[in-house]
């Protein structure tokens, strides 16, 4: 058998090609795994920077948290010392009052702003008191019989601070209890910030209320110059205007902090009425609920006027059916009810919106805090 030399160098060839594309393969496969333990490796030195990132987060957080619990411990301890120790001061004692102040950081500032605050609208409120108890068609407040245009604008002054002080004081205390009832009774705990405070506050008007009543009526009295106040007629007065009394503060309080709060973060409830992802309607909803979004000063300032406004347009025939029914100096009105139609039908809306309360125009209560915190903190 003869053999053809041509085959025998086409199988050569042929050989060679694929000798050539084997290695060719492996160089691929060998350069492929590589490439795909590089990889590996980044992802491995990439995740163990993430656990050891992960580990120091816990271990700050561990640390932070001890450190809380130990900073929250010793305010505890000094707190429980401070304590024993101001028992035994007197009130004569400065230290006394130290403590006192220390302790009562928030009740101070706002029985400071708004002792200030009543100083200075003071003839206000009379102008106020006198523009609506006044009759013209029958002198139920005996204005013009004891001559009120002649008395100084400061009458009663002393009444309205007594009313001031005796409310904050109740008032605060009672709002502190029953806010921490409110964050841990089960069926309000999941209401809003705004919403627990704002019912925390009319529990403590509610219940200031009849504290408050006896001074209040002293007052508008002696600002229509009433000289001698007959006893019976001023318990009678008394308890017909408490209802209105509780219900004007009630009523203001609410109004006037939906109001507000609704103005302030309406940016964030248009946002949440129109987006329909249910994430981040709760993510806003989570964010108005505590009410920790950063507001301009400006904004700030704009909701406060308008919202005061609004609320005192809203509330003044219950805050002048009051009025009426305080200094009444004979039996005129049987009731609140009664005394509110009489307004609505002798003058309908054209009352005196005189109910505007310096705290609610002008507050600086954050200022006043802030110095006391750091002069006592």
């Amino acid at each position: 058998m003869e053999i053809n030399p041509d085959n025998n160098q086409n199988q050569s060839v042929n050989d060679q090609v694929l000798q050539q594309q084997l290695i060719e393969r492996l160089e691929q496969t060998r350069h492929m795994k590589s490439q795909e333990f590089n990889d590996l490796k980044q992802k491995s030195f990439i995740l163990r920077e993430k656990l050891n990132a992960r580990e120091q987060r816990q271990a700050r957080t561990a640390f932070q948290r001890d450190s809380d619990i130990d900073h929250l411990v010793e305010k505890i301890n000094n707190y429980e010392q401070e304590k024993k120790m101001a028992s035994q001061y007197s009130w004569m004692d400065g230290r006394y009052w130290k403590y006192v102040f220390k302790n009562n950081i928030d009740l101070m500032s706002l029985l400071l702003m708004e002792s200030t605050l009543m100083i200075g609208i003071y003839p206000i409120l009379t102008i106020k008191t006198r523009q609506q108890a006044h009759h013209k068609l029958e002198d139920v407040c005996f204005f013009y019989k004891n001559n009120a245009r002649k008395a100084p604008f400061y009458y009663g002054i002393g009444q309205a601070m007594t009313s001031l002080f005796v409310g904050n004081v109740i008032g605060y205390s009672v709002y502190k209890l029953a806010n921490i009832q409110l964050n841990q009774n089960p069926y309000t705990t999941n209401l809003g910030l705004g919403m627990k405070n704002t019912l925390a506050f009319c529990i403590g008007d509610i219940v200031s209320s009849p504290f408050r009543i006896f001074f209040e009526v002293k007052r508008m009295a002696i600002q229509l110059n009433v000289q001698k106040y007959d006893h019976d007629q001023f318990l009678r007065n008394i308890r017909k205007s408490l209802l209105p009394f509780m219900l004007r503060d009630v009523s203001f309080r609410l109004i006037f902090n939906n109001l507000y709060n609704f103005m302030l973060y309406s940016d964030l409830y248009v946002k949440k009425w129109q987006t329909s992802n249910q994430d981040e309607q709760k993510y806003l909803q989570n964010a108005l609920d505590r009410q920790n979004i950063p507001v301009t000063h400006q904004r700030q300032s704009t909701c406060l006027l308008i919202s005061t406004f609004a609320t005192v347009f809203l509330t003044n025939p219950i805050d002048m059916a009051l009025t009426r029914l305080a200094c009444q100096q004979y039996h005129k009105y049987t009731g609140f009810v009664n005394c509110l139609k009489t307004i609505y039908s002798g003058f309908g809306f054209r009352t005196a919106y005189f109910l505007i309360t310096g705290s609610a125009m002008v507050n600086f209560y954050e200022p006043i805090r802030s110095i006391f915190s750091e002069a006592y903190e």
